[in-house]
């Protein structure tokens, strides 16, 4: 399990993990407590996300799964936990997976801990 949304891509271990078979497991897809609202509030990814006729969270989760990756969100809302079960019920429109893998490298950051 690692930490994974497009502000904290782990492109070598998920290439480590596809040549071994092993499947990779996201927490923080949706930027967890201390950022969710930054990343769900997000201009360009409300822009995606209303191309996609999904919400931001959605949007999130289907870049993560579109990726093989598992997520594992969480949610005290039954609503919302509705809404991401349902992220999987359609793919990504051409492009959007390269949109949201294009954060520059100076912009990545984690969310979850991160370093002082």
């Amino acid at each position: 399990q690692t930490e994974f949304h497009p502000w904290w891509r782990r492109n070598d271990l998920l290439a480590w993990c596809r040549a071994r078979d092993v499947r990779l497991v996201a927490y923080g897809s949706l930027g967890g407590h201390a950022a969710s609202a930054e990343l769900l509030g997000d201009t360009m990814l409300s822009a995606l996300a209303a191309q996609q006729r999904c919400t931001v969270a959605q949007l999130l989760l289907r870049w993560a799964t579109a990726q093989g990756v598992a997520v594992i969100p969480s949610s005290r809302s039954e609503a919302h936990m509705k809404e991401n079960l349902d992220c999987c019920s359609e793919g990504l429109a051409p492009g959007t997976l390269e949109a949201l893998s294009s954060v520059p490298a100076a912009s990545q950051q984690r969310t979850i801990h991160p370093d002082p």
